[in-house]
């Protein structure tokens, strides 16, 4: 049930400082949003050196939460950017695109290498980062599937995680079927970016 949840999200923004000027009434906001009270809109966000940026509703819960988890500790607004707790950076575009996903990647020790524009662990690299991207790599749940010289056909391909996480295990070739255009254009720049062309 959402109001329950809403509460609890109220009462842990009450709790710690602020992360920026308007932090309490953009939290305010994003829980009457949730309580279905608002329409999802754009908001203004306003920095401790008075520097503003607009970021949509749905991204301001992302970043509250990611705040409140102990993920992330301050906000750019002036360049758009989120330091993480271990000093990292991620442009706040990065909420944008894979919201779900951020919190368990960072959580998980997921970097975002700010100059080359993806995010990386243990050698893997990705443009973005999303839930099943974290979930394949770091629950494993083909771990126990033996792929080792095996061609490997992988329907529903998304961005080429489980491809990728295949290839990794040792299958001697995969082929990957993805319907939407963003995602297959989107998988073959992870493919290329892990140097797998030839798999």
């Amino acid at each position: 049930m959402v109001v329950p949840k809403v509460i609890e999200f109220g009462l842990k923004v009450l709790m710690y400082r602020p992360l920026f000027k308007n932090y309490y009434s953009l939290a305010l906001t994003y829980a009457l949003y949730r309580l279905r009270l608002i329409k999802n809109r754009d908001v203004s966000i306003k920095c401790f050196d008075n520097s503003e940026m607009r970021i949509n509703l749905h991204v301001i819960g992302s970043v509250i939460y990611s705040y409140l988890i102990d993920r992330i500790n301050s906000i750019d607004c002036r360049n758009g950017i989120l330091r993480t707790i271990n000093g990292s950076l991620i442009p706040i575009d990065e909420y944008l695109v894979g919201s779900d996903g951020i919190g368990s990647a960072l959580r998980n020790n997921w970097v975002y290498d700010f100059t080359n524009k993806y995010w990386f662990k243990d050698g893997i690299k990705f443009k973005h980062i999303y839930g099943p991207i974290v979930e394949i790599f770091d629950e494993e749940p083909y771990g126990s599937v033996d792929v080792r010289g095996r061609v490997v056909v992988d329907v529903g391909g998304f961005v080429g995680d489980s491809s990728i996480y295949f290839a990794l295990r040792g299958a001697r070739r995969v082929y990957a079927i993805e319907p939407h255009p963003g995602a297959y254009q989107e998988m073959l720049e992870n493919i290329k970016l892990n140097n797998m062309q030839d798999k």
